[in-house]
């Protein structure tokens, strides 16, 4: 099976170049890089090239740009998301951020799983940074590398709290993000163990850097550079519409799912069978 590995900048240039380095220092082989830049104009672009430039590795290497650049934030994100899946060609994708890090061994780990078991998604544990690099602890999930039920996605928050990979198939049967939802974090996992499965590997393979920035695409980002008290209410509130809209979005596909593919556990779901 193939494999690529992508990563979606916008306006990183202060975080990119480390992020851009794990991602070249992956050992697995063959894999095909792609780095996909949204119209930054702050440098990130070029710093992605001078890597780029610099590598000398067994996998290749592309950079790729969106010219869907009219929408920002977690839209924008969605947006460029959806076009930047269309561009591997692979029957997996791991995805990160521009400003977390990958373990060297990330897909290394992760396309074995791909071979054996063929989930809709492969997720890992990962540990939070703060901005110096400190740890500050490591995410929810399972306390063991196993396919993970549904309210892992709720109650140990599997998806928004790790490192995320899935299968092309998957996206194509899940369809756009678009506008429809805040959080492809959160919905791809749910929608995943109600599919082919979601298998979690119960190890740190990737460091999700808590960046204060009022310019970030998520919120959390933005919450942190906030001081205003009034202002931090006002986006928590924001951020609970957003979970609404998220399990709007997966109700709707589900439904699209119901009777177009057999699914143990969709069928399940309908007969009010527990999914714990």
């Amino acid at each position: 099976m193939k494999g690529a590995f992508l990563m979606i900048a916008r306006n990183k240039a202060k975080w990119v170049r480390r992020s851009a380095q794990a991602m070249l220092a992956q050992t697995h082989s063959p894999l095909e890089i792609i780095f996909s830049d949204h119209g930054s104009d702050d440098g990130t672009r070029e710093i992605i090239e001078e890597c780029v430039r610099g590598y000398n590795g067994p996998n290749k290497v592309r950079i790729i740009d969106c010219p869907l650049k009219d929408h920002n934030g977690l839209v924008g994100c969605n947006v460029h998301l959806d076009w930047a899946h269309t561009q591997p060609d692979a029957d997996w994708i791991m995805l990160t951020s521009a400003d977390d890090i990958a373990h060297p061994e990330r897909a290394a780990k992760t396309a074995p799983i791909y071979e054996e078991h063929k989930p809709d998604m492969v997720l890992t544990s990962q540990e939070y940074m703060e901005a110096d690099g400190k740890v500050r602890g490591r995410s929810l999930g399972p306390d063991e590398t196993r396919w993970c039920v549904p309210k892992d996605c709720t109650e140990l928050l599997v998806g928004g709290s790790s490192s995320q990979s899935y299968s092309h198939e998957f996206v194509d049967a899940i369809g756009p993000l678009g506008t429809q939802t805040c959080g492809q974090d959160v919905v791809m996992p749910m929608l995943a163990t109600l599919r082919n499965g979601a298998y979690y590997l119960h190890e740190v393979l990737h460091y999700y850097y808590e960046i204060a920035d009022e310019n970030n695409a998520g919120l959390g980002g933005v919450i942190r550079a906030t001081s205003d008290p009034v202002r931090k209410l006002q986006l928590e509130e924001v951020m609970h519409f957003q979970g609404a809209a998220n399990w709007a979005f997966i109700v709707a596909a589900m439904e699209r799912w119901a009777f177009s593919i057999s699914s143990p556990t969709l069928s399940n779901l309908a007969y009010g069978v527990s999914l714990e």
